[in-house]
């Protein structure tokens, strides 16, 4: 499977550039588009002919983190071989980029890597909204915003909130009546009446966010309510006309309902434009002609109830989106949309921030990845940069692939890369809106020809379906125009190996089916290749997870990118039940779920004993039964006959250090139990992050199982419990089509469902500063052509996007290509499944002489003793002096929560209490000192404002509270005062800010929610060292 030759250097060489210039990479699937980016950053960086090349000149923007890196990763890779002197193919294709020779180039290449690490921050690869948002920080005092703001991607926290506001802000006669009237309109939007209407609502309204945050243009909610009347009454009239000329047994049945009930939707929905409102049978010319006008009146009332269908959300929508930005205000939130909004916005005033000329000062060579994917505000905002780089002898170089556009419905743009290249090629005609005069010469396209991914029969295969068959089908499944170029492109096969394709068409959706087919296809795979070269695709989440089931009940090894989260992989599941058990020993359902566990299982079949799943299942039952009068199952367990042995050798040990032991240890402790490394060497990269996690919460002071379990429960982004994938991992990997662009895998195994998502009937349209937003059904756009044609505009792009999709699918596999195609027969049909026939072709080969050896994980020990030992002191692992200054924390928590209010005695009521608390503690503390400390803390003005007696004021302590998902928080201390809620977390020892501020960010989000007409506000108070931190 070696190339056929080597790689063609497809840049020009330094000397032959020519500046201020623009070159566009048009790359196919598999052509080396990444390569060609990293070729031309190492070029410029190192090349003596291209001016303001120095590293901080450069910025390379791309759409992912995981592009990002691996971009900068393949920059260092590069330049440490040509540093090391290496003989490669890198160093042959960087003699023909730039004009210097091996020894220069080493030389070079040295120095551009020791810049690169003393000034790592000049490094700029980073994704295109890391770039806006450093832009936003930069200009936060000119634009008028918090410079520390937080950035969120979801409404989802803020919205229900919100809306809250609004809906409790309604206290007057008019409002009442607007919320009455938009409900009344909202029950008609749907089939049945929505019991709670609030996330329908909600729903609506994120759509609407984001649709305005990709638009440069609002919402225009019109209301032609009045025009509608009298176009209504129009058609009534003549009507009517027919009614009393004893004609109404000729017109249908919906009509006459319709005319009845003044209903404007039914009549236009019944409306025919051919025999309009008659019945076919007995239908005339003379009939038709005595309407009228009626079908023109009735297309214009068509197109005016289109344009006001939503009118009734537009009043609350405004209501909303102002509290909206109030609530993000107060809360220093803003969402990623926003950014490029706000940027766009206020560049469209003329108004240029101070950063912008200062990047322009810096920045002269842009190199941007993905360029399909780009929106159009945020080339908007990106476009004052290139123009500033043009007019100083910049560059711009982009690679795409227009075929690859699978983001349209994040509003991606692919016609902004179609537009420059139309501009580039018709450069004699020229008219550019993107390019200016000064670069236009410059302009150039480079297609890559040159496929190294894939065999000859492959590339050979995916020609077939869209250079052949789209152009045989287009006309059936309604492809007015080939915008993305699928059927007008040429690739060249590099590898010496052809491939193997089969497609294998299912006429029913039969699951069992579905599942023999695949399953039959994997057996065969598996004895050529081993699990990790096997990646199976599908379109949906929901397809991925009943494929991993599957493979799952026939004991095939899967890894679904899903699974990478180390909280879903069952085996740390078992351990948190564990963990949760031992914290909560009255948590039958923990205790139930980890003894039934694959853990506990092996484990005792570790001792030579073998116990049957079910047999723990009819335990379980029994002791479940009314008839017994003890509550907590682990004290049958603990007693019975048959299993009390096997409690005394895994429970019994950890059930008493559990209190005693910090948590990183206890954990430890439950691993060498159980011997889970030993019986799980699978799993040992999620096993290795887990115990990571626990040390990482540690250090920020967190130390005990509940606090640990509050943050697996609660921690949406995963970052802490997030794990790449492991190369030793050799298991068939399982994602959706979306996840696999820009990867290719040994053997690829696509599932097409037959099935689309269903008709939207919510269109946007840009129109004279404005975002017009229409309801149009296919029966609408049927009828009335203006309706239409926003409707088929709109289906044209969702069906470009699908064939873009499979175009994905069918050029990520290397090897051997399997497609599995689920047909059916209704409304939902996908035409993109039209493309496929039973086809085979090829001969299938195991890549013996390519074949890596399998990695296998690092064998993990744990001393058999696990004994707290004495470290040095500014370690950061568990020492007696750590342990020590816990339970002291623990001890000034408890002193706290004795204290409701400052009075007069509080000298005497301070000793009372610490003697009282002291007989809990094993510990023995200096009294005096204690006091003191407390007694500091409490002189400080902000603290005595909390502690102060005043009317009407309420004053939790120690509280519980539970918030929408069931996890239960607890806060020190909770003042609440007639216009404002306080909630203050108490602290001792070091200032760990950082998790401390995320989790009183919780507490303060809880107690609006709960509080929405009051301000809430938090303070983190540091007990010894009297730091008071205020938390918005």
């Amino acid at each position: 499977m070696k190339a056929k030759s080597k790689a063609k250097v497809i840049l020009d060489k330094d000397t032959n550039l020519k500046f201020p210039h623009v070159l566009i990479i048009d790359a196919s699937a598999g052509t080396g588009k990444t390569h060609t980016l990293t070729q031309r950053f190492v070029q410029y960086i190192l090349s003596k002919r291209v001016r303001h090349n120095n590293l901080s000149n450069i910025l390379a923007i791309t759409f992912t983190n995981n592009a990002a890196r691996e971009m900068k990763q393949r920059i260092l890779d590069w330049l440490k071989k040509l540093a090391l002197g290496i003989d490669c193919e890198e160093r042959r294709q960087t003699l023909e980029l730039v004009d210097l020779n091996p020894e220069q180039i080493t030389d070079q290449a040295r120095i551009v890597l020791e810049n690169i690490l003393e000034h790592w921050s000049d490094f700029h690869i980073q994704t295109i909204d890391s770039f806006m948002s450093r832009i936003l920080r930069a200009s936060a005092h000119e634009i008028g915003m918090p410079p520390e703001i937080e950035i969120t991607q979801s409404y989802d926290v803020l919205a229900e909130s919100t809306l809250s506001i609004v809906l409790n802000g309604i206290n007057d006669r008019n409002s009442f009546e607007e919320l009455e009237r938009f409900l009344e309109l909202l029950n008609q939007e749907v089939d049945s009446f929505p019991w709670n209407p609030v996330p329908k609502i909600i729903n609506r309204f994120k759509d609407f966010l984001q649709e305005e945050g990709k638009a440069l243009e609002k919402i225009e909610f019109e209301d032609n309510t009045e025009l509608m009347q009298k176009k209504f009454k129009s058609i009534f009239e003549i009507y009517n006309k027919f009614i009393k000329n004893g004609l109404e047994n000729r017109i249908k049945k919906d009509i006459h309902n319709a005319m009845q009930n003044w209903d404007i939707k039914r009549l236009i929905s019944a409306f025919d434009t051919q025999s309009l409102w008659f019945k076919k049978s007995g239908l005339s010319q003379e009939l038709i002609d005595s309407c009228g006008n009626l079908s023109q009146i009735v297309e214009e009332l068509a197109l005016l109830y289109s344009k006001s269908h939503y009118f009734h959300y537009g009043i609350f929508y405004e209501k909303f989106k102002k509290a909206l930005n109030t609530e993000k205000r107060k809360e220093e939130i803003i969402h990623f949309d926003d950014i490029n909004k706000i940027l766009a916005e206020y560049l469209r005033r003329d108004n240029v921030p101070e950063v912008y000329y200062r990047l322009g000062d810096t920045l002269y060579h842009f190199l941007l990845d993905e360029f399909q994917d780009t929106d159009r505000v945020q080339w908007e905002n990106i476009q004052p940069l290139l123009f500033e780089s043009y007019a100083k002898g910049g560059s711009f170089f982009a690679v795409g692939d227009m075929k690859q556009a699978i983001y349209l419905f994040r509003k991606a743009d692919y016609r902004i890369m179609r537009k420059i290249i139309q501009e580039i090629k018709n450069k004699d005609q020229y008219s550019t809106s993107y390019l200016p005069p000064n670069v236009i010469d410059n302009a150039r396209i480079i297609p890559l020809k040159e496929n190294f991914r894939s065999g000859n029969v492959i590339l050979s295969y995916v020609d077939s379906i869209f250079k052949d068959r789209l152009k045989q089908i287009k006309d059936v499944i309604q492809l007015r125009e080939d915008r993305t170029g699928l059927t007008d492109y040429t690739q060249e096969a590099k590898k010496e190996y052809q491939g193997y394709v089969k497609t294998v068409i299912l006429e029913k959706n039969d699951e069992e089916l579905e599942k023999q087919v695949l399953l039959e296809i994997l057996a065969d795979v598996l004895k050529r290749y081993s699990p990790r070269d096997i990646t199976i695709l599908a379109r949906k989440n929901k397809h991925v997870e009943k494929i991993v089931e599957w493979l799952t009940e026939n004991s095939i090894d899967t890894a679904s990118f899903s699974s990478l989260n180390v909280r879903k992989r069952k085996i740390i599941m078992e351990i948190v039940n564990l963990l949760k058990f031992l914290d909560t020993p009255i948590d039958n359902l923990s205790f139930a779920t980890f003894i039934t566990g694959d853990i506990f299982l092996r484990a005792v079949e570790s001792q030579g004993r073998r116990i049957k799943r079910e047999e723990i299942f009819k335990f379980i039952m029994e002791v479940s039964k009314p008839k017994n009068t003890v509550e907590n199952f682990y004290v049958y367990f603990r007693e019975s006959l048959e299993y009390s042995s096997l409690w005394s050798i895994f429970f019994e040990d950890l059930f008493t250090k559990v209190g005693f032991y910090p948590l990183y240890d206890l954990v430890c402790q439950c691993f060498r139990t159980f011997k889970i490394f030993e019986h799980f060497k699978e799993e040992t990269g999620f096993l290795i992050r887990f115990l990571e996690a626990i040390s990482t919460i540690e250090a920020r002071g967190m130390n005990n199982i509940k606090d640990f379990l509050k943050l697996v429960a609660e921690d949406e982004e995963d970052s802490i419990l997030n794990v790449m994938l492991p190369d030793y991992i050799d298991a068939v990997k399982v994602m959706t089509f979306h996840k696999a662009k820009g990867l290719g895998f040994p053997v690829v195994i696509n599932m097409f469902y037959d099935e689309k998502d269903r008709n939207s009937v919510m269109f946007f349209e840009k129109d004279e500063g404005n975002l017009r937003i229409y309801y149009i059904t296919k029966s609408f756009a049927d009828k009335f052509p203006e309706l239409n044609r926003i409707y088929s505009e709109k289906n044209q792009d969702e069906l470009i996007q699908s064939l873009n999709l499979t175009y994905v699918a069918n050029t990520r596999a290397m090897n051997e290509l399997y497609n599995i195609v689920i047909k059916r027969d209704d409304q939902y049909h996908n035409p993109c499944i039209d493309l496929f026939e039973e086809f085979e072709n090829g001969e299938k080969l195991a890549p013996s002489e390519e074949k890596i050896s399998k990695p296998e994980p690092t064998e993990i020990k744990i001393p058999v003793k696990c004994e707290i030992e004495f470290i040095e002191e500014d370690s950061k692992g568990w020492s007696i002096k750590r342990i020590l200054e816990t339970k002291r924390g623990e001890f000034f928590h408890e002193i706290m929560a004795h204290l409701i209010f400052i009075k007069d005695n509080i000298d005497k009521e301070l000793d009372e209490i610490i003697k009282l608390i002291s007989l809990r503690y094993k510990e023995i503390y200096d009294f005096k000192q204690v006091k003191k400390t407390i007694l500091d803390f409490l002189n400080i003005d902000i603290v005595k404002e909390w502690f102060e007696e005043k009317p009407d004021r309420q004053v939790q302590q120690e509280i519980e509270y539970v918030n929408e998902n069931g996890v239960l928080y607890r806060f020190d201390r909770v003042v609440i005062d007639k216009d404002r809620v306080t909630v203050i977390d108490f602290k001792t020892g070091t200032e760990e800010f950082d998790y401390y501020y995320t989790q009183l960010k919780n507490y303060i989000i809880m107690l609006r929610n709960l509080n929405q007409q009051k301000e809430v506000v938090g303070y983190i108070a540091f007990i010894e060292t009297k730091k008071i931190i205020k938390i918005k």
